[in-house]
Formats: structure tokens, C-alpha cells, sequence
């Protein structure tokens, strides 16, 4: 259920959306609250452009590694609930996704292919994100049933270091400098 709303914001009425999750007799508490005085009783109906919430609508992050090797990594909010649309060029190709399917390109004899991921699950959170979510809690269950961590794809050092690197661009973000993780 979505229950639209307006705010003021330096004399400019932008609209906002509230999105009620759940079912059933709390996502119906919270849409009566919200429908009430068109403002909701939960945090999820303030304003985004009017209030103290930090978090980003938009970015864009650029990464340099200790090669030359560059990524940059593109997010935006407010658009249509899609899946993330992962692209990484190589010297020798590239490979798209679009939550369902891999297009795989070799720029050197033209060879395309587009394996079918055979997920059918949404992009929501509802979904799983795709079922990237169940397959992540099986890998740890499987890890931990078998005392081996590799089902993980990565060790405890290799998964803290992603995170420095996200907390990295949240320094660059919020200082608006360049940051090694």
C-alpha cells in the first residue's frame, strides 16, 4: 500500500511517498495514522527533504585499485523498484545482469551468450532480493554445518575489508574527499 503525501521544503512543495510494509492489522495501523492528518504516526511518513535523516538519494562512488584497475558504482533511489543492474568490463569483455539473466560479451570474436540465472523472484525485500538473500543464509548454513567457510566465498579479513571499503565512501560522501578504506 503507498500513501501519497506533499512537504514544504524551502518554499517548494515536493511530494513524498509512504510506503506502508507488512499485513494485515499493523500495516492497516499504520495507513489509518498516516491517512488520519496526512502524516503518519511511524518515522516512515516523514518528509525525506524535511527532516534529520542523512541517507543519500543519490551517488556515485569511484573506486582505484593498488593496479590501475577502476569500478565505479552507481546508486539512486526514488525510481521504479527494479533489479540491481550489474555491469563489469574486462579487457577482454563485459557481462550485464538484470536480475534474471547474464549477457556475456568477448570483444575479441564477437561470442555472446545470455545465461538464465532461473530465478523468478522479485527485486523487493519482500522477494529476497532475487533470492540472493536465501542463498546467502544457505552458503552460511552450509558452512557452518560443514566447519569450512569456503561455501561463503569469503573469509572473515576478505568480508571486513568490503565493509572499509563502504565505510570509505561514506567518509568521502560526508566530507566530500577522496578516502582509502
Amino acid at each position: 500500500m503507498n500513501i501519497y503525501g506533499a512537504c514544504n521544503k524551502g518554499g517548494l512543495r515536493m511530494a513524498s511517498t509512504i510506503a506502508v510494509v507488512g499485513a494485515g492489522a499493523r500495516a492497516q495501523i499504520y495507513a489509518r495514522a498516516a491517512a488520519a492528518d496526512g502524516r503518519s504516526a511511524n518515522p516512515y511518513g516523514r518528509c525525506v527533504y524535511d527532516c534529520d535523516n542523512d541517507v543519500v538519494d543519490q551517488q556515485v562512488v569511484t573506486l582505484e585499485f593498488a593496479r590501475g584497475a577502476t569500478a565505479s558504482f552507481t546508486m539512486t533511489a526514488f525510481t521504479p523498484l527494479e533489479h540491481r543492474k550489474p555491469r563489469v568490463f574486462g579487457t577482454h569483455g563485459f557481462a550485464e545482469g538484470d536480475g534474471r539473466h547474464i549477457r556475456i560479451v568477448d570483444f575479441m570474436t564477437g561470442a555472446e551468450e545470455t545465461p538464465d540465472t532461473g530465478t523468478n523472484a522479485g527485486a523487493s525485500p519482500a522477494h529476497g532480493h532475487g533470492g540472493g538473500d536465501a542463498g546467502l543464509i544457505m552458503a552460511f548454513i552450509d558452512a557452518v554445518a560443514a566447519g569450512d567457510q569456503a561455501p561463503l566465498g569469503a573469509d572473515p579479513a576478505e568480508a571486513l575489508a568490503g565493509h572499509h571499503v563502504v565505510w570509505a565512501a561514506e567518509r568521502a560522501r560526508e566530507t566530500w574527499t577522496v578516502q582509502a578504506p
